[in-house]
């Protein structure tokens, strides 16, 4: 799970692709106030929009444990 903004110099999303690149079957979770990364995104990572709980981080996991 990241948030898309990490304050640095990579993002969220960045830290996934390489999560999955040494990880195929991480179940990763990108997180962020702009929607409009959702469709940014590879088809591998979920999303979830701010504001988000602990109910939506688990559904996304449940979600891609299938």
């Amino acid at each position: 799970v990241s948030d898309f903004d990490l304050g640095g110099a990579e993002d969220g999303l960045h830290v996934l692709r390489h999560a999955k690149a040494v990880l195929p079957n991480a179940r990763c979770i990108l997180i962020s106030g702009k929607s409009v990364l959702e469709d940014a995104r590879p088809g591998d990572i979920s999303f979830i929009d701010k504001p988000v709980t602990g109910a939506d981080v688990a559904a996304a996991f449940a979600a891609r444990k299938a």
